[in-house]
């Protein structure tokens, strides 16, 4: 059992991070980023390409997190500050057409094909007592923790940290104790892309590049569903769980259902427990 759970918990990681920017755009604006899992995507594209240049995995992987952040804010300024007065609905639709776009941006520059990422880690195997741990899925678990707490540290400890905190706990109250919103709302942006771009980068030597990476969205939506789409702590919990409960679904019910065990945790939330493990009842916008 506790093998399994390791192996849940390497890929609970990675819909984790995923999550958390989720949330963190949901909390700051009310919107949903349906462009999220191609955010994912982007990353691995920005490490693939740093890579041929044959630059350490740490540079390529920090450039990597530094473009796709650029990204975000970009995305930010140029389709959703337009859309600031508009219906949140429509800037949900953006995001949508945003995502087909990027998609067939990178086929248009990559082609459809999948690139082969190769893994920067050992190709080694640790053994503690009886469970037998990969070098790969422990140091992607680790990178992954580690990202977590180093922006828990930034929302805590620094001045932007704690403007993007309070304006993604509630914008209006941040606006009246002075924080510049829209330049906060491009800071949460950013680093919602950059965390999507981490998922990517760790993604890479498992599943390859390619223009379908966006798919780890749908559990990665899920797990903000699961843990309270308006928790940022609860992003974490629910990609955890999202990934212990699929391992654990597809070793004791069968891997065919691998996929649609996000799908179905998702129905079963929305119907019992729509605001999810750690999130609240809000009042709804105008």
């Amino acid at each position: 059992m506790l093998q399994y759970l390791i192996s849940g918990i390497t890929s609970g990681s990675i819909y984790a991070l995923v999550a958390l920017g989720f949330v963190l755009i949901y909390k700051s604006t009310g919107i949903v980023n349906f462009a999220q899992g191609e955010l994912v995507m982007i990353g691995a594209y920005f490490a693939l390409f740093f890579s041929s240049f044959h630059l350490p995995y740490i540079i390529l992987f920090i450039l990597a997190a530094i473009c796709s952040f650029f990204v975000g804010i970009l995305i930010h300024n140029l389709v959703c500050r337009p859309l600031m007065r508009a219906h949140h609905l429509c800037v949900v639709i953006a995001t949508f057409a945003l995502s087909f776009l990027i998609r067939s941006l990178i086929r248009f520059i990559w082609g459809s094909q999948y690139y082969s990422f190769t893994s920067p880690f050992p190709d080694k195997i640790y053994e503690f007592w009886d469970l037998i741990i990969s070098s790969n899925n422990l140091w992607i678990t680790v990178i992954s923790l580690v990202i977590m707490l180093v922006f828990y540290l930034l929302f805590k400890f620094t001045k932007t940290g704690k403007s993007m905190f309070a304006t993604a706990q509630n914008a209006d109250a941040a606006s009246l104790m002075g924080i510049g919103i829209n330049k906060t709302f491009s800071l949460i942006w950013g680093a919602s892309a950059a965390l999507a771009a981490v998922s990517g980068i760790l993604l890479a030597p498992i599943s390859a590049v390619s223009p379908y990476m966006g798919g780890i969205s749908i559990k990665a939506f899920a797990a903000a569903v699961l843990g309270g789409f308006n928790s940022l702590p609860g992003a974490v919990v629910g990609g955890f769980l999202i990934g212990i409960i699929e391992t654990l679904g597809a070793i004791y019910i069968s891997s065919a259902y691998k996929d649609i065990i996000a799908f179905i945790i998702l129905i079963v939330v929305l119907v019992g427990k729509p605001t999810g493990i750690l999130g609240k009842e809000t009042v709804k916008r105008a």
